[in-house]
Order: C-alpha cells, then sequence, then structure tokens
C-alpha cells in the first residue's frame, strides 16, 4: 500500500499546525480525516476535509475514529494552562488513551507524536540540544509533552518523536504578538541577549511528511540557525517596513507583570498569555535545537516573516 493511499487521522487538526499540515496533505492527495473537540473553530481548515468533531476524554469515541486509520498523527494538546493538572489531564492522558488504543488496532501501523523544544529544556551554554542530551523541562507544560513522550515510548506500531522548535508561520497565534507591537512601531525584547532557535511551519510539515514512512525516530525539528531575539525584531521590522521604539525588558520585571496578569486573569475562566510559567520559559537565556533534519532547505527568515505578514493582513489579523 502506497503512502498516499494509507488513511491518515490528525487528533488538533484545528490548531495552527494541524491546520497548516491538514491543508497541505490534503492538496497532496493524501486520505486525511481531522478530529478536532466539540464546538472547536475550524475556519482554518479546507472545506474538503473530512471533519469529524470528538469528545476527547470519552474513548470509546476516540476509538471509533482512530481504529479505522492506518497512520495516526497526534497534536492535539494544551500549551497554557491555570494549573500543572489540566495540563497533565490533556497533554498526558490524553496521549495515554491514544496509544493505548492504537497498541489494540490491528489496521493502525504507524503513530506520530508531535511534541515540543520544551520537552527537552533550555539549552546550556549557548549550545544546541541534540536528541541524545539529557531532558531537562522546566515549565508546566515542558514537564507534560516530557511525561507525554513517555506514554508514546509504550506504543508497540512504528512510531515518531517530533521535537520542533519555535514555529512561525501563517496562522499562528503566539507570534502574532510581536507582530502586532512591531506595526504600533514597538518592540519588546529581553535586556540580555537570548538566544533561540525556530522552523517555519512549512519546513516543519515537510519534516512531519517524510516520517509518515520513516520508522521508530526522535526528530529535532529547526532551521539550523541560531537567533538572538534583537534579530528576529530587526528583521520582522524591516519586512513590516516599520521603524520600532526597542523597549528593552529585565527578567524580575517580565515575571512581575507575569504575576499581574495571572492576577487580573484570576477572576476570568481564560488563561493569560503570559503566565508565570511563560515567563520563567522567556527567562532562560537559550532555546537552541539542534536539527536532526539534514534534508531541509535554507530556511530564508526574511521570506518566511514576509509570507507570514502578508497573510496576517489578508485574513485581517493585523
Amino acid at each position: 500500500m502506497g503512502i498516499t493511499s494509507k488513511k491518515i487521522l490528525i487528533t488538533g487538526a484545528n490548531g495552527f499546525i494541524g491546520s497548516n499540515l491538514s491543508n497541505y496533505l490534503l492538496n497532496k492527495g493524501y486520505k486525511v480525516t481531522c478530529i478536532v473537540r466539540e464546538n472547536a473553530k475550524i475556519d482554518l481548515l479546507n472545506k474538503n476535509l473530512d471533519i469529524c468533531f470528538c469528545d476527547y476524554n470519552n474513548k470509546d469515541m476516540l476509538n471509533d475514529h482512530i481504529s479505522k486509520h492506518n497512520v495516526i498523527i497526534h497534536m492535539a494538546g494544551l500549551t497554557k494552562a491555570n494549573s500543572f493538572n489540566h495540563l497533565y489531564n490533556t497533554n498526558v492522558l490524553l496521549t495515554e488513551d491514544i496509544v493505548d488504543i492504537v497498541n489494540n488496532s490491528t489496521f493502525v501501523d504507524r503513530f506520530i507524536f508531535i511534541s515540543s523544544q520544551a520537552a527537552v529544556g533550555p539549552s546550556v551554554n549557548n549550545t544546541p540540544k541534540n536528541i541524545t542530551d539529557k531532558q531537562n523541562p522546566i515549565s508546566w507544560y515542558g514537564i507534560s509533552k516530557y511525561l507525554a513522550e513517555k506514554q508514546v515510548l509504550k506504543c508497540n506500531k512504528d512510531t515518531t518523536i517530533i521535537r520542533p522548535a519555535s514555529v512561525y508561520g501563517e496562522a499562528d497565534k503566539d507570534f502574532l504578538s510581536y507582530f502586532r507591537l512591531v506595526n504600533y512601531n514597538i518592540a519588546l525584547i529581553p535586556a540580555s541577549t537570548k538566544y533561540i532557535s525556530l522552523i517555519y511551519i512549512n519546513d516543519l510539515i515537510k519534516i512531519i511528511e517524510n516520517h509518515l514512512e520513516f520508522k521508530n525516530s526522535l526528530v529535532h525539528a529547526s532551521d539550523t540557525e541560531i537567533y538572538t531575539i534583537e534579530e528576529f525584531v530587526t528583521i520582522l521590522s524591516s519586512v513590516m517596513n516599520k521603524k520600532c521604539l526597542l523597549i528593552k525588558i529585565k527578567d524580575e520585571h517580565l515575571k512581575m507583570f507575569a504575576k499581574f496578569q495571572e492576577f487580573i486573569y484570576g477572576y476570568s475562566d481564560k488563561t493569560c498569555l503570559l503566565n508565570e510559567q511563560k515567563a520563567l520559559e522567556l527567562s532562560q537565556q537559550s532555546w537552541l535545537l539542534k536539527s536532526t533534519e539534514t534534508f531541509i532547505s535554507k530556511s530564508n527568515l526574511y521570506e518566511n516573516l514576509m509570507r507570514t505578514y502578508t497573510w496576517y493582513k489578508k485574513n485581517n489579523y493585523l
């Protein structure tokens, strides 16, 4: 059976990475089913996709969907929450349930888990983290992805764990905050130099596609470049043709602001974008990831940011 004739199921398909991946695979001729949470927004998904609404807490419903497919790409989860238990229930226990269903299915032969650089933890001495380096997650999110990976290792089918660096591109809402600030001629950057690895959404999608057939692997996905946050903002300002006032924020002030935001959001059901956990991650000197993917094309940050900026304007995000 050729890979394009296999039936692929994607969990969390309505999110930033999931929607881009689903639309891409559909256009390439793959048979794709998207499962999303009940009442989830699906405006980013191609109308020709097979979209199924699912209660992730209902294991029988999950089993009905998963057991009918050959390849499962699991990326449903939370990146932030008001408690570790919430992250644990969604990121770890859901993964555990899905792995159990996959193990007991006679139809599924491939399982791909989209993890995160956060599961590895920050880099030391500005040296990119390798797949052989010890994992040291520091945030609730990172710990939950680390524990989810442990569940994936119990899978008895061909498996791949992919850990992307920070992903940017069309439809992303995390990096959107940078675009919106620069649009107002302001840029917040750390007072001390911070180093980051990045990967453009289209590059990540090609890596995922490549591993639809590669077996039993652990993948680090980045564009192989090392950036400072100030360099990123400078390039973004050039893309948007904006002159920006650079406001340097000390780590301690960032943490104080995060505490203040959590206090304000404590009176609502919403989760603030900048909480203490996110401030903890942002205060680290470097988040660098050594890519395992030697086939990846040389990414051009300026061109990729231009594509992203054009998409944001076209879709009224800016």
